[in-house]
Order: C-alpha cells, then structure tokens, then sequence
C-alpha cells in the first residue's frame, strides 16, 4: 500500500456521559483544535465528548502573563534575572506554551525593593541563593499561591556571582568539622525544601 485516506469519526457511546476523564483532559487550546478539526468527519460532535474548552483568553493574554485559566495567583513560577528575561529568545514563547497547555505562569526576578515580582537582589552568591528562598516563605507563598513549578534559569555555580545572571545553589556542608575539614555539596534542593532551617546551630554553614 503506498497511499490511503484515513477517515476520523466521533462515535457515541452514551449521550449522558461526556467521553472525558482525568486521564484524557480536554482539548485546552482553541488553536490546535483548529488545525484538527480540519480533518474530522463530525467536528459539530465534539461539544458530546469534551468539557467546554477551559480558557477564553487571547494570545496577547497568554504572551504577557501566562494565565490560560484566569486563576488569580500562579501555580508556574520563573525565577531569573531581569537580563535574561529582557535578551531571552525563547522565554516568551515557552510562557505562551505553558500557558497553552494550563499553566498560569510568572516571572519573578532581582530587585533592590523585593515585592511579588521580584527577588531582593543581593550582592553574593549566597546572599541572592538566601534571598531566592526567602521570595518563596515569604508571605506564605509557595503553599497560598498554590505553586506546583518553579523553574530556575541562569547560572547556577554557587562559588561565583554576576549581578545579571547569576541563580545560584546554595553551598551547603553536609559534613564540617572544621574551616579546613569539611565535605561540600551545592544544591537545588535548597529551594524545594522550604519548611526547614538549614542553619539549625545558626553558625553561618548552611545544611
């Protein structure tokens, strides 16, 4: 066989009860149910076997904040610097993805006055690594906003700090004996795990 026509049909089993469940989630992009539509026999049908489609907002909705579903807070956070996000070719059209496929998305990055959109800048490594954190406590927001994601983007290296791209680890010391006795470890972990002190005894060597 070197060619064929394939023909794709709704078929319905029960009036009652939409063909929808958790694992199959309804089509959530208007755009992409154009390009498919083309190419289905009944496409009147689809309102009998899909939810309503989840958003009404406009690309240049999505483009500048992410949310396809009009919540009020985020659940997708993208913590950087105001120059990656300015000089970024590719940040824009993965916040309008993400906000495609769901996801109610913002950017927070460094300032010297910290608020909900930004991060108080610091002037190290670690200070910004600290500051970072403190963003996500602060006012209860990881747990009231309901964050599922937070994405990092810039560089990550704990020992050396830019002003401009700089979103490092924390440096923590799982084993210190002493200034020159000591096991080192930089992690991420640092900002998932937020419940915690990581410098119980308070002397200044984190984990």
């Amino acid at each position: 066989m070197r060619s064929g026509t394939i023909h794709i049909r709704f078929t319905e089993k029960s009036a009652a009860t939409p063909f929808y469940t958790k694992k199959m989630p309804p089509v959530q992009s208007k755009k992409h149910w154009l390009n498919i539509s083309s190419k289905i026999e009944n496409p009147q049908m689809h309102d009998s076997f899909y939810l309503s489609m989840p958003f009404e907002k406009s690309d240049q909705d999505i483009k500048e904040t992410g949310d396809a579903k009009g919540r009020e807070n985020p659940n997708f956070l993208i913590i950087t610097t105001e120059d990656i996000q300015t000089n970024s070719k590719k940040l824009e059209s993965f916040i309008k993805h993400k906000g495609y496929s769901g996801y109610t998305v913002k950017i927070i990055t460094e300032n010297s006055n910290p608020d909900d959109s930004h991060y108080e800048s610091g002037s190290s490594a670690q200070a910004r690594a600290e500051n970072i954190r403190n963003y996500l406590r602060e006012n209860n927001r990881y747990l009231d906003w309901g964050i599922e994601y937070v994405l990092l983007i810039g560089n990550p290296h704990p020992g050396s700090f830019n002003t401009t791209s700089s979103i490092p680890m924390m440096m923590c010391y799982p084993s210190y004996i002493s200034p020159t006795d000591f096991f080192d470890c930089p992690t991420d972990m640092y900002f998932a795990e937020l419940s915690g002190n990581w410098d119980l005894d308070g002397d200044g060597v984190i984990g």
